[in-house]
């Protein structure tokens, strides 16, 4: 079963828990595993690319974990939820190059690190996804 890292400093082997998280991704997909096991994966991958300062690595797996904190989780996980539906990662400091998994799974902790630029591009990510569900 694949472990997912610690929150806190990305771990020195982050290229070899990504290839290990994406193998977990493939599996859990064939055991239908998605709520358990694919959230905390897409998180792990989508907050990597974020705290490595990686644009199409982010763009690539935050829609995924968007969609699917949305799916399991609804408007209980919803900041996640909102930093997942960001397009322009660079805008989310302190995380962006951050090497950090701060608040990959803690919302509590993610909540503490949120700055006001990246509180106000959230509000305008929320905003934008509530008129396009509607």
């Amino acid at each position: 079963m694949y472990q997912l890292p610690n929150e806190g400093p990305l771990p020195h082997d982050d290229e070899a828990h990504m290839h290990a998280a994406i193998k977990a991704m493939v599996l859990s997909t064939k055991e239908r595993l998605w709520r358990d096991t694919q959230h905390l994966i897409l998180a792990f991958l989508a907050f990597r690319c974020l705290a490595l300062g990686d644009t199409s690595g982010w763009k690539k797996w935050a829609p995924k974990a968007a969609a699917i904190t949305l799916a399991c989780h609804g408007k209980t996980r919803a900041l996640h939820y909102y930093l997942f539906s960001t397009t322009e990662p660079s805008s989310l400091r302190p995380f962006w190059k951050s090497k950090s998994l701060v608040g990959m799974q803690d919302e509590g902790a993610l909540a503490k690190k949120v700055d006001l630029d990246c509180m106000a591009t959230l509000v305008t990510t929320a905003l934008r996804v509530e008129t396009q569900l509607s």
